[in-house]
């Protein structure tokens, strides 16, 4: 038996419940449609067969031959082949057809696979709100490093380091986030948020680096470190203000690096809503 074959199964529609839908209480399970004069289900059958092996038993699959079952198949409305439907506690909750990339794939058994690594993640935020910090880190810290695949945890421990301000720990936590991951729509803002958090270089405070800029106006370096340090404090608004007015007062300032802070910031804000609208708008008008 090969490492992949322990966590694949054929089944039929009298062992369906027990291949499927009693087991998708512990496990998350994959059933694949498919047939045997079906080409693109042969190329996604070593696809499936190497995530099998990547995820251990935490996501298992169950292949069904349309051909010898074809009321199994009527039942869950297969029109078309391959396709492959997800099952969690007995009903379908994702499905995709064709032949779809490693890492699409990877992505939607991410968002339905529970991993031992997911339930400590649940006890670290429990030990966060209740203000144990310093806790829930270490428990962050020690779960990344028993399961490092997992970027979810990542995702967490980086923006609490980033709430206390640990920026390099931060940025390295990210380093290791996977190829995966980083098309997660979690990544470009918990990045985001680390990056922005270093472009503050000043030991001046807010009140002082205003009164700065209050008193010159042209004072750029004054602009661009209160525009960080705004950020860092989650004032968007305030710094993308300083951030324009930087680059309508000196398009090359910094070698451009105010808008690209800018479009960072966007990212920060989620890439979408008022505030990005907005502001989107006025670094065009700035910029022409």
């Amino acid at each position: 038996m090969t490492d992949a074959q322990q966590y694949i199964v054929d089944s039929d529609e009298s062992a369906f419940e027990r291949d499927v839908l009693e087991p998708s209480s512990r496990h998350l399970i994959l059933v694949d449609f498919w047939a045997p004069w079906c080409g693109p289900c042969r190329s996604l059958a070593p696809i499936l067969e190497k995530l099998m092996i990547a995820y251990s038993g935490a996501a298992r699959l169950v292949k069904v031959n349309t051909d010898e079952q074809q009321q199994l198949a009527s039942r869950y409305g297969i029109r078309s082949l391959p396709t492959v439907m997800l099952f969690r506690n007995g009903e379908p909750v994702d499905q995709f057809m064709g032949v779809q990339p490693e890492s699409a794939i990877r992505r939607m058994i991410d968002t339905h696979v529970v991993r031992e690594s997911d339930e400590q993640l649940v006890r670290a935020e429990s030990l966060h709100a209740s203000g144990d910090t310093a806790g829930a880190i270490d428990m962050l810290v020690k779960t990344i490093s028993d399961d490092p695949d997992n970027d979810r945890p990542r995702f967490v421990l980086a923006g609490w380091l980033a709430d206390q301000k640990r920026f390099e720990e931060a940025r390295k936590t990210l380093d290791g986030i996977t190829r995966d991951g980083k098309d997660d729509p979690r990544y470009a803002p918990v990045s985001a948020r680390v990056e922005l958090g270093t472009v503050a270089e000043s030991n001046q405070s807010v009140d002082e680096l205003i009164r700065s800029v209050t008193q010159d106006a042209d004072n750029l370096e004054a602009r661009f470190q209160l525009a960080g340090l705004l950020v860092r404090e989650g004032e968007l608004a305030g710094a993308l203000e300083h951030l324009i007015e930087i680059i309508q007062r000196d398009r090359n300032f910094r070698e451009d690096e105010p808008r690209r802070i800018i479009l960072r910031v966007f990212d920060l804000a989620g890439g979408k809503g008022e505030l990005v609208s907005e502001y989107r708008k006025r670094l065009a008008r700035a910029l022409n």
